[in-house]
């Protein structure tokens, strides 16, 4: 089980507080759901974004394969 014992919650609230401030719905982008959950102290995957086959290769040869 993981143990939730470094909660920041002003740091949550602030990003829930930014998001409705700044957008006409209540979707978070994928920034604000990582900072949202790491906040909560989540455990994340470490993730890259690629623009090409060689980024996303060479992102893949740095992360590991599942």
């Amino acid at each position: 089980m993981v143990q939730l014992d470094e909660i920041d919650t002003p740091a949550a609230a602030a990003v829930i507080a930014e998001a409705l401030a700044h957008e006409e719905h209540a979707w978070l982008d994928p920034d604000e759901t990582r900072r949202l959950l790491s906040a909560y102290g989540l455990p994340l995957v470490t993730e890259r974004v690629a623009q090409t086959p060689e980024e996303a290769a060479a992102a893949a040869l740095e992360l590991g394969f599942p």
